[in-house]
């Protein structure tokens, strides 16, 4: 039987797995890109301009 989204027995692995997947993306270089990307956008939103948030 497949898992069900909000059964409460599954609420205790959701963290660990959530984590685990960050940490993953750590090593990918994904969470930086996505740090990098976002205040890219945020500072085209604003106007603002830091050459060292875009690549």
């Amino acid at each position: 039987m497949a898992e069900k989204r909000n059964d409460p027995r599954n609420q205790e692995k959701r963290p660990s797995r959530l984590g685990l997947h960050v940490e993953r993306a750590r090593g990918w270089g994904a969470v930086e890109d996505a740090w990098r990307r976002h205040r890219a956008e945020k500072a085209a939103a604003t106007g603002e301009h830091n050459v060292h948030d875009v690549t």
